[in-house]
């Protein structure tokens, strides 16, 4: 395409990249009231990562060892390389975030009417729990663009799927991505093989090509991972091992203790230091255990945290049941946290999500009732979110969880409203 073409083609009035231009606006000026060239809280380990990967090299050395995914380590590899400040890079998120709205535009404009579309779109991009992180070096900027780009590539490959016009480019492009995800958060490598097993099911019964082209999407996704798969069995010599932060988070979650409702704590609890008092009841409470597990490695402490808490479940299932449903509310409302008071911050989290947690409950029905009915996209696209959304609320979980994958959710329900009638006087 010449670079004519590629301008009148930008400069057209249903231009995303046109349409969308006062959201980039609002982003920079957002991060030039947030930004600041300071590592905060995770930063410096995804920061410890990329630097070991401009090494040669990616496991950490000291307990954090495998803590997390190479997938935004990676992505910040270039940006240390050529020694950009912090508060550069963050800058990036802005463009991330913007190209995110246009994407959902594009995935929207394949269902439903173009102007429409674009207040979706708007409405997204208002949305501001993504806000919260887009001045920060966390996984959440890069993620929710990769979702964003996810949904457009599913909805687009199965829309040509469906005109009879298959993509082996599209096929590919779209495990390659699904892999990037998986090292990104890792949690999705326990999510896809349960998709696949779902579409497997679902292929037994109506036999359809589609579904048979999302598992073989699926499955090479997982391959892709192979190497870094290979990378974690020669440290640890276990097989399908993605990283030793799943048995702390499934510990604080199974927590038996009345008053503790399930919320992640670090290993000195010093994440409860602002609330008086918090720290003192945590170290009465868990630090005998932490103190025995002190000095094992990171795998074996790793496996002691998961044994602990599974045999929390299995004595105290009433209260891990209670820590789920204290979880659902802090995955959409921030909210109870173990010993924390109420405060304004709560309401800002609140008043977005309420509507959020609503509409899904009440779009649940007709969905669930129409199902057959949905574009196949969607279907595939809600499969992969809840299985998801269920497997992280079994473990300590928090809003930011949920807004990642606001773009599908934002896509089912504008989808539904769209075509139960709802807003087609707008």
């Amino acid at each position: 395409m010449s670079l004519k073409k590629l301008y009148q083609k930008v400069n057209t009035p249903t231009s995303p990249l046109l349409l969308f231009f006062p959201l980039l606006l609002m982003y920079l000026l957002l991060l030039m009231l947030l930004a600041n060239n300071t590592l905060e809280g995770d930063e410096g380990r995804y920061f410890a990562y990329a630097q070991n990967l401009l090494k040669g090299q990616y496991a950490l050395t000291d307990g954090i060892f495998l803590w997390n995914g190479p997938g935004y380590p990676l992505f910040l590899v270039p940006f240390l390389y050529l020694n950009i400040p912090i508060w550069g890079i963050t800058f990036v998120n802005a463009f991330l975030h913007y190209f995110s709205i246009c994407l959902f535009y594009k995935s929207t404009r394949l269902y439903v009417e173009h102007h429409r579309a674009i207040l979706f779109a708007y409405i997204l991009g208002l949305y501001w729990m993504p806000f919260k992180t887009i001045a920060s070096l966390l996984t959440e900027p890069l993620f929710f663009f990769l979702i964003s780009l996810f949904t457009y590539a599913v909805c687009k490959y199965f829309h040509l799927q469906q005109q009879q016009k298959p993509s082996t480019l599209g096929f590919v492009g779209l495990s390659i991505l699904l892999a990037y995800i998986i090292l990104t958060k890792v949690i999705f490598a326990y999510i896809v093989p349960c998709l696949i097993i779902v579409l497997l099911l679902l292929y037994i019964f109506l036999k359809k090509e589609f579904i048979l082209k999302s598992i073989y999407i699926c499955s090479l996704a997982i391959f892709l991972c192979t190497p870094y798969l290979y990378y974690t069995y020669t440290l640890t010599g276990q097989w399908y091992y993605w990283g030793n932060s799943g048995g702390m988070s499934l510990y604080w979650m199974s927590n038996p203790h009345p008053e503790e409702y399930g919320d992640w704590q670090n290993e000195t609890f010093t994440t409860a230091k602002g609330v008086a008092g918090a720290q003192e009841k945590f170290q009465a409470n868990h630090q005998q255990f932490f103190n025995q597990i002190a000095t094992l490695d990171p795998i074996a402490k790793d496996e002691a945290f998961k044994e602990k808490a599974f045999q929390n479940i299995y004595n105290q299932p009433i209260k891990y049941f209670k820590n789920w449903l204290c979880n659902i509310g802090r995955l959409f409302f921030n909210y109870p946290f173990s010993y924390y008071p109420h405060s304004l911050s709560t309401f800002g989290n609140i008043l977005p999500n309420m509507f959020i947690a609503v509409f899904m409950l009440l779009f649940s029905i007709p969905t669930i009732l129409q199902f057959w009915r949905l574009p196949f996209a969607i279907q595939f696209l809600l499969l992969f979110c809840f299985i998801y959304l269920f497997v992280s609320s079994l473990v300590s979980c928090y809003p930011r969880m949920l807004y990642v994958v606001a773009p599908i959710i934002f896509l089912w329900l504008f989808y539904i409203m769209d075509k139960l009638f709802i807003i087609k006087r707008l």
